[in-house]
């Protein structure tokens, strides 16, 4: 899914393990931080996102977004097995992969197999986290690629197409 003229989202469901999971790649084509997350209301509060900050050392980990400054962007820890992330930058580019898995129900602050999931997303300035260069929400249905909404601090579009799944 092209999120922005420069960020591009690629995801694989994976439905043969006993729980679903997501496995979802972000791709920067600039160098900053990079944040993805879920959202009941498409907007940064009352989110929670995976945020990774590259050229830290440190595994990108969920964030419990409760305001729109720095100050309310509170960590949490990194993901755990079977759930991982990873955030690295090379060439001008930087690429958040993470694996996730999915719950029944959405409500929990969890992704969904089945039915629109509503997504945040982020791009910094730089690699410290500070105030997003670019940022939106967008709905999916992860499993049928249903098209939905996305909007962008560029702009909006309805441009999701079913190529949104990459080979793992």
């Amino acid at each position: 899914v092209q999120l922005s003229p420069s960020l591009i989202f690629h995801w694989t469901l994976k439905e043969d393990a006993t729980t679903p999971v997501l496995d979802g790649v972000l791709e920067y084509d600039g160098e900053g931080w990079l944040g993805f997350g879920v959202s009941p209301t498409g907007e940064m509060i009352g989110s929670t996102a995976l945020i990774g900050l590259p050229g830290t050392g440190e595994e990108p980990r969920v964030h419990t977004l409760m305001e729109k400054d720095v100050e309310g962007v509170v960590q949490g820890e990194p993901l755990v097995q079977p759930e991982k992330a990873v955030i690295t930058q090379a060439g001008g580019k930087t690429i958040m992969r993470f694996v996730k898995v999915l719950q029944d129900d959405a409500s929990e602050g969890g992704f969904t197999e089945n039915g629109l999931n509503t997504f945040i997303f982020a791009v910094g300035e730089s690699n410290e986290l500070a105030y997003h260069k670019h940022r939106g929400s967008f709905r999916i249905n992860l499993s049928s690629c249903e098209e939905g909404t996305t909007t962008s601090s560029t702009g909006s579009s309805t441009q999701m197409t079913k190529q949104g799944s990459f080979a793992a």
